[in-house]
C-alpha cells in the first residue's frame, strides 16, 4: 500500500518497478478530487490498483492476502459474513 505527503507519484513508480501488487491511495483526494487522475492516467505495463479509503485499501490487501494465507482468508470471510446476516 502505498500513500506519500501530497503527491500521487510513489505508486505508479513502485508498481513499474515490482512484480507484486501495488495499491495506491491518493492522499489529497479528499481535498482536491482531480488529483487522483495522476494516478489513474499511468503509462503501459504499470498495473496500479488505485483505493480512495485506507480501510478499503487494507480490505483490499487482505483479499491479495487471503489467497495464500488461510489466517487471512479466514479473517476476511469472518468479516464478510458479519457484514451479511443473511451469509
Amino acid at each position: 500500500i502505498t500513500c506519500a505527503g501530497r503527491s500521487n507519484v510513489l505508486g505508479p513508480v513502485v508498481a513499474s518497478h515490482t512484480s507484486w501488487p501495488v495499491i495506491s491511495l491518493c492522499p489529497t483526494m479528499k481535498e482536491f478530487p482531480n488529483d487522483v487522475w495522476s494516478s489513474l492516467r499511468t503509462p503501459s505495463d504499470d498495473p496500479l490498483m488505485i483505493v480512495a479509503s485506507p480501510d478499503n485499501a487494507v480490505l483490499a490487501a487482505l483479499n491479495i492476502l487471503s489467497l495464500a494465507n488461510p489466517a487471512a482468508y479466514a479473517e476476511r470471510q469472518l468479516r464478510i459474513e458479519e457484514l451479511d446476516p443473511n451469509y
